[in-house]
């Protein structure tokens, strides 16, 4: 006799929520981290931006590949 489980995975709906949940908290972090750093670097003078290979021009764009990766 061959017994077949008709019992659903009861954890699946719980991880979709918590993956959604880390997504959401992890986007949050990011989005944070973005907005700070773009403010610091611009209120960085432009020779120490050179310093670093960046100029105002391109501080949201380096900052958000930084952050986010190329898009």
């Amino acid at each position: 006799m061959t017994n077949i489980s008709l019992r659903k995975n009861f954890n699946e709906p719980l991880t979709s929520v918590v993956s959604l949940f880390r997504r959401r908290v992890q986007n949050s972090f990011k989005a944070r981290s973005y907005d700070a750093t773009v403010r610091e670097l611009s209120r960085m003078p432009e020779s120490m931006l050179k310093n670093i290979g960046m100029d105002h021009s391109n501080v949201s764009s380096k900052t958000y590949e930084l952050i986010y990766g190329k898009h």
